[in-house]
């Protein structure tokens, strides 16, 4: 509803802090797709902790964690999230054609 009464003044840029908190997945990407379609005519600064949505739906990244890194939509590997965060980071593949056993 936020997003709607944002537009509803014809905005050149809106900006957007954590657009899907508290929101459960399946919305959170309806919210997106309509993001990216958005995108299309208006500028977006959107800061979000979902590493998976920026890194597939946005042309620029800027990261900060007490040093500004900005990035190209390029893969960001380990090593770059390694550094961004100051700990090790560790990506958790998740198969679905595992059996049911394989998944506890």
């Amino acid at each position: 509803m936020l997003i709607a009464r944002a537009l509803a003044c014809e905005p050149e840029i809106l900006l957007l802090d954590e657009p899907t908190a508290n929101i459960d997945p399946h919305h959170g990407e309806s919210i997106f797709e309509l993001l990216h379609r958005l995108h299309e005519r208006i500028t977006m600064i959107l800061i979000s902790h979902d590493v998976g949505f920026v890194s597939r739906s946005v042309t620029r990244v800027a990261c900060l964690n007490r040093t500004l890194v900005c990035h190209a939509t390029s893969p960001v590997d380990s090593d770059s999230i390694n550094h961004l965060y100051s700990d090790p980071v560790s990506v958790i593949h998740h198969d679905t054609r595992l059996s049911p056993e394989d998944k506890l």
